[in-house]
């Protein structure tokens, strides 16, 4: 009975070794809810009263990011407004704020690396894009930090499934 104890002290004592990025996976829905990160002219913050719509999926080695970027909803165009219809100010208003990519995933260590196969930005399709985001675990949030054109931010995403 004694040793049967001591196995199984053993046994419980290397699963709660086990370091949490293992036991958990980045599979699942998110939403971010802070990004935070600095520049040239400071630190800055998107808190969750500021952050706009976004998703990101990931399953299976497949992932999809949607997401309205700053602090502020996008305006809507006028009533009745097409597409071909906004003026070029209208246009951008609407659309530059707006990401969207999807593709396929893998994770190196604590890195996962997207490899778009569709994008709202046509260079992020190029033979060889790609877009590497250090993760962590806090709690159940996960963060992932990236370096994007010089500027490095990192966001808290939550589950929602």
């Amino acid at each position: 009975m004694q040793i049967r104890g001591v196995i199984l002290a053993a046994v419980l004592a290397m699963a709660l070794a086990v370091p949490v990025e293992a036991q958990q996976s980045p599979e699942g829905v998110w939403t971010f809810v802070e990004i935070w990160g600095e520049t040239a002219e400071g630190p800055w913050k998107i808190g969750a009263e500021q952050k706009q719509p976004n998703l990101w999926i990931m399953t299976e080695g497949y992932y999809s990011i949607a997401g309205v970027g700053g602090m502020a909803p996008r305006p809507m165009p006028p009533e009745g407004a097409t597409r071909q219809s906004l003026t070029p100010e209208q246009a951008a208003g609407v659309w530059i704020p707006y990401t969207s990519n999807s593709g396929t995933y893998e994770i190196r260590g604590s890195t996962i690396i997207n490899h778009p196969m569709v994008a709202l930005w046509p260079m992020s399709m190029a033979e060889g894009a790609e877009f590497t985001f250090e993760f962590e675990w806090d709690g159940e949030d996960l963060l992932v930090t990236e370096t994007l054109y010089g500027t490095t931010y990192t966001g808290r995403l939550k589950r929602l499934r």
